[in-house]
């Protein structure tokens, strides 16, 4: 599809001509934007910047120096987080938010509207049954390279539960992601039960009500590690499996991730971003997780 795209693009260009066109792009003007994923294991991180106008002179600043961003648990005051470089906000004391609190931020900055975050609640742990990362395989997007079969299984815990899988493996200090491939299950937009995000597998709650949830996957065992700017292929000495049980916001903003990039995106509908900051943009979410390491060999 995409090179049917690129084919249209290159005969677009040779049949067209400038025309300058008189229509203002809706803007409404600079807002603060805010990233922030809490969770028990973490401690408190707040990025603010700003959004910028679609034309005209643009100056870039790497984020936002001079905010007031204030946290708070259950409604009272926490912390009023200190600033330490490129926009990022950090606690102070080194505070880390528990399981079952709700939390949220108050953030204001010379120049721009206050915004507030939606009230967030930290889940609880993912509850695991069992996992197996033994039986090796052939990869079936790549013949002849090996493989081993992930089957984990994670039950109920009663909650409105939404979930999100990785694989990482490491080499030497270095950290690389893990080819997968389908096995005996339905994958990405033909899953009901999990959309795959930036390399995650993101689950909703249809497929984990009052029941066990068994998921399926192939991992290929030869990753490709970025190493001072060099791509080495190397077997990793260790694979971790992250999982994550996260909270509404956080599955919302996975599952409005737009993937398509430059030119490429003139022929696809734009979808709005998901963003609970209330007068600006963003996300402030929250998720707990279990780090389970594999069996390499």
């Amino acid at each position: 599809m995409k090179i049917i795209y690129l084919l249209l693009l290159v005969i677009c260009f040779n049949n067209c001509r400038k025309v300058e066109l008189s229509v203002d792009l809706p803007y409404q003007g600079d807002r603060l934007v805010v990233y922030s994923l809490i969770a028990p294991t973490e401690i408190i991180t707040v990025k603010v910047t700003k959004t910028y106008p679609p034309t005209g002179k643009i100056t870039y600043i790497d984020g936002i120096a001079d905010a007031d961003v204030r946290l708070f648990e259950n409604d009272k005051l926490v912390e009023i987080l200190k600033y330490t470089e490129k926009g990022i906000y950090k606690s102070e004391t080194n505070f880390k938010p528990k399981e079952k609190f709700a939390y949220s931020l108050k953030i204001s900055a010379k120049g721009f509207p206050s915004v507030y975050t939606s009230i967030e609640i930290v889940p609880s742990l993912p509850k695991i049954v069992s996992y197996k990362f033994e039986e090796k395989i052939e990869s079936s997007l790549n013949k002849g390279k090996s493989a081993k079969k992930l089957i984990l299984r994670v039950a109920d815990n009663n909650e409105s539960n939404f979930y999100n899988i990785k694989l990482e493996a490491f080499w030497q200090n270095n950290k690389a992601n893990l080819v997968d491939f389908s096995i005996d299950q339905a994958s990405g937009t033909d899953s009901p039960c999990f959309f795959e995000y930036l390399k995650n597998f993101v689950f909703n709650d249809v497929c984990f009500t009052n029941k066990v949830y068994e998921f399926k996957r192939g991992f290929e065992l030869n990753p490709i590690f970025v190493i001072n700017n060099d791509f080495l292929r190397k077997e990793p000495e260790k694979i971790v499996a992250k999982v994550s049980q996260i909270n509404k916001s956080y599955f919302e903003f996975c599952k409005t991730y737009y993937d398509e990039e430059g030119l490429l995106q003139a022929f696809n509908t734009p979808i709005p971003r998901f963003s609970n900051i209330n007068g600006g943009y963003g996300v402030f979410a929250a998720y707990n997780e279990v780090l389970i390491e594999l069996p390499v060999k």
